[in-house]
């Protein structure tokens, strides 16, 4: 008998000072060298074509009232979730034990314009 896929992810993630993954790491030397001192990089900073190896591995979310929406999101990630995220918000995604949170670190690196790193299981 076929199991009815759930809803939502469980699945939860948490900060960690740098990344230990080298596409990631290449990722933060990126965000690192092209954002403006002190500010977010913005969609029109990032060039997704010089970063053609880690495309299948990145997503982009954007702010959606108190949420978060996911508007790209590589084929790794969809394979990997088992599911379209593209314009699903992170709620709707993690449910609600792990969507508030996540919500909450992307906030954090928003305004603080810092990194987010993090480490699923």
């Amino acid at each position: 008998m076929l199991q009815k896929k759930p809803k939502t992810l469980g699945y939860s993630s948490g900060r960690v000072d740098a990344p230990s993954h080298m596409n990631n790491q290449a990722l933060l030397a990126y965000w690192e060298e092209k954002r403006p001192e002190g500010q977010p990089l913005m969609r029109s900073d990032f060039d997704p074509l010089q970063l053609p190896k880690l495309l299948p591995c990145l997503f982009l979310a954007k702010p959606l009232g108190d949420d978060y929406q996911f508007r790209l999101v590589g084929s790794q990630i969809e394979e990997r979730m088992r599911r379209a995220l593209t314009n699903q918000t992170l709620t709707g995604v993690y449910g609600p034990d792990f969507g508030p949170k996540n919500v909450e670190s992307y906030r954090h690196a928003a305004t603080t314009c810092e990194p987010l790193t993090l480490r699923g299981n």
